[in-house]
């Protein structure tokens, strides 16, 4: 997330930066369950916030001009879709990192696109990303 902060020039905008993440020590299996040390990658001043819950219910309201789902739970992530492209500004992105981790993560992926009409870019990584024009 860091590396997007700064490839977007975040520090720069009057733009908030959401970190939406449950940071739950008993699901995080080896990752980070601290936010506070996620918070402290950033500059003091940067409007940056972070959401501790999953996605969708805890998806922050208002648009939208990035998304990137990490989750490893497919179902949660199609069922964040409409909830993210609706709310994504013109131009804004989604990407889904688990797209091609599994024959059923990209059966159930390319559903959750096609039941919208949008037509997703898969990416040589694995990940596929989603551009609202």
């Amino acid at each position: 997330p860091r590396v997007v902060f700064e490839l977007l020039d975040f520090g720069s905008t009057a733009r908030t930066y959401f970190l939406l993440d449950p940071f739950d020590a008993a699901t995080a299996r080896g990752f980070n369950a601290d936010a506070d040390l996620v918070r402290r990658q950033y500059p003091a001043a940067a409007k940056v916030e972070i959401e501790r819950g999953y996605a969708p219910d805890a998806i922050p309201e208002g648009r939208l001009a990035f998304a990137h789902f990490n989750t490893g739970n497919v179902e949660a992530e199609t069922r964040s879709l409409p909830i993210v492209y609706e709310r994504l500004s013109p131009g804004g992105t989604v990407i889904f990192d688990a797209f091609s981790s599994t024959r059923g993560a990209t059966r159930d992926y390319s559903r959750a696109f096609a039941a919208m009409n949008i037509e997703p870019f898969w990416l040589p990584s694995g990940q596929v990303m989603v551009r609202k024009d």
